[in-house]
């Protein structure tokens, strides 16, 4: 386990927008809300506009705090993933905030691998080693029994609990609530999309000679069908593969199973059983799935085989070197940061770079919802500055902090969003901070991955489960087993896992 860590350590480059060079080049770059008022952004020419329905008025979640001298002198410690390409800006921004208060905030920077747990160990054994928490969407059902209600917080920054839940988008508030009260502040969301290069796309020899074999006009894959005959066409490697992917064993099960929800399955059905054995039709498309992936990797060898290991910095580097026609499974964390796809060294080097919704397995083209992620801010029973901690939460969600890591994420509230789609990138002007067509299919996307089914918190799925389920997809996809036994085994450890914690008594 040790050795492992060691790898996964090593060959991970998140940390190039850690925190000392990252904020440094993003302080560099003006990438702050000054950045935005500097750079006068346009809004993109789109045909196609977003419209967000709101059930009541909202009131604007920004408003900074105002300066509370009360804190001078207070360190406020806050864990944080190292390296966090989207929170960048934001933590570039804290000295603001620190002005603002008084107070100083200690930033606990932890490795990716360790950021949860290090956080739940300390939470549990209430040492009172941190004020607040940082945490994703896979392991924070297990800190909501041990974190302070917020109810009262939220309605008085807020105006009601109504105004706040109305703001936030519906399938982030699903896991909020915890024995009646609110436990969590959502600071981040994010999907997964695929890249390409445009400039290939519109060639017009590749036009050309795509519809001679293909019989069809050359365009942005919208279903895995039409991926496959795309990444075919343009693959010569070790010179240009059709595609890579980020896939570390960290994430992979993320890829895959958010194929599977927007192909309109759940992990669960209604009585907690895995659909991936008692519904064959969901069977059938997790078949599929693992299939057309083992076969990129090793029969049509279109995905670089490398990219097994590939976290953000490494598929980020990969494609902008110009290694491949399209990149799977891309974050919003480094979509807009700095350097990122738009860097102007990377338009010298490939052109322009665009960004579409991840094609569909299902040849019909619609989707029905994939995996987002999403982190939140929660306050530890033990916190020994709950009062400040909250002051901080308020910061973080602002209008100001939230429009200025916009270009690595989604804010969370549909107020800010509606801002955020109408601008561009600083230092790409043609290209806009969210891509909108992605932005659509984020609002239908399930945010706890799979610890939510049949309206319930499942926490034991994203246990060893988990851990299985990635090995046995690994091992797939380097074509060591098969899809039905990769299945088959992790159903499996599933339903051991749920009949052992009780799901199924009558």
């Amino acid at each position: 386990m040790g050795e492992e860590k060691k790898e996964e350590k090593a060959i991970s480059r998140r940390k190039y927008l850690g925190a000392v060079g990252g904020l440094a080049a993003a302080a560099a770059v003006g990438w702050g809300l000054a950045g935005y008022l500097a750079s006068k952004p346009k809004a993109p020419a789109v045909e196609k506009t977003v419209t967000i329905t709101k059930t009541e008025a909202i009131t604007p979640t920004a408003p900074a705090t105002t300066p509370i001298k009360k804190y001078a002198g207070l360190t406020l410690k806050v864990p944080f993933p190292e390296g966090w390409g989207s929170w960048a800006p934001g933590i570039a921004m804290v000295h603001e905030f620190e002005e603002e208060t008084g107070m100083k905030v200690d930033y606990h920077f932890l490795p990716w691998a360790e950021n949860g747990s290090k956080q739940l160990l300390e939470i549990t054994n209430k040492t009172g080693a941190y004020d607040l928490n940082t945490v994703g969407a896979e392991e924070w059902p297990m800190f909501l029994p041990h974190l302070i209600g917020l109810n009262s917080r939220i309605e008085e920054h807020w105006g009601s609990l109504n105004a706040f839940m109305s703001d936030v988008f519906p399938k982030l508030q699903e896991p909020l609530i915890y024995e009646g009260e609110h436990r969590g502040i959502p600071i981040h969301a994010n999907t997964m999309f695929l890249a390409y290069r445009k400039d290939l796309f519109e060639d017009p020899k590749n036009q050309k000679r795509f519809e001679e074999q293909y019989g069809r006009e050359l365009q942005p894959p919208k279903t895995f069908q039409e991926l496959d005959e795309v990444a075919t066409f343009f693959n010569d490697p070790p010179r240009l593969y059709g595609i890579t992917a980020e896939q570390h064993k960290w994430i992979l099960f993320s890829t895959l199973i958010t194929l599977f929800y927007d192909a309109g399955f759940e992990l669960l059905d209604k009585d907690l059983r895995p659909t991936m054995k008692y519904d064959d039709k969901a069977r059938e498309t997790m078949i599929e799935i693992l299939k057309w992936h083992q076969d990129a990797y090793q029969k049509k060898k279109y995905i670089n085989i490398d990219s097994l290991k590939f976290l953000d910095g490494e598929i980020l580097d990969f494609f902008t070197s110009g290694n491949a026609a399209m990149a799977l499974y891309i974050w919003m964390d480094f979509w807009g940061g700095v350097p990122g796809y738009h860097a102007p060294e990377v338009r010298k080097r490939i052109g322009k770079v665009e960004a579409i919704p991840l094609p569909t397995i299902k040849p019909d083209g619609v989707h029905h919802g994939g995996v987002g992620s999403w982190w939140i801010h929660g306050i530890p029973e033990d916190s020994k500055h709950p009062d400040a901690a909250w002051e901080y939460i308020k910061w973080a969600i602002s209008e100001k902090v939230q429009l200025a890591c916009a270009a690595g994420q989604f804010p969370p509230y549909k107020s800010i969003c509606e801002k955020a789609i109408k601008l561009t990138m600083p230092h790409a002007p043609d290209v806009p901070l969210i891509p909108k067509d992605v932005f659509e299919v984020f609002t239908k996307a399930k945010n706890l991955y799979y610890c939510y089914s049949a309206n319930k918190m499942v926490i034991e799925v994203s246990m060893e489960p988990l851990t299985k389920a990635q090995d046995l997809f690994e091992s797939c996809l380097l074509g060591m087993i098969t899809p039905e036994k990769a299945i088959d085994e992790y159903t499996k450890a599933l339903e051991e896992t749920l009949k052992a914690a009780g799901y199924y008594r009558r």
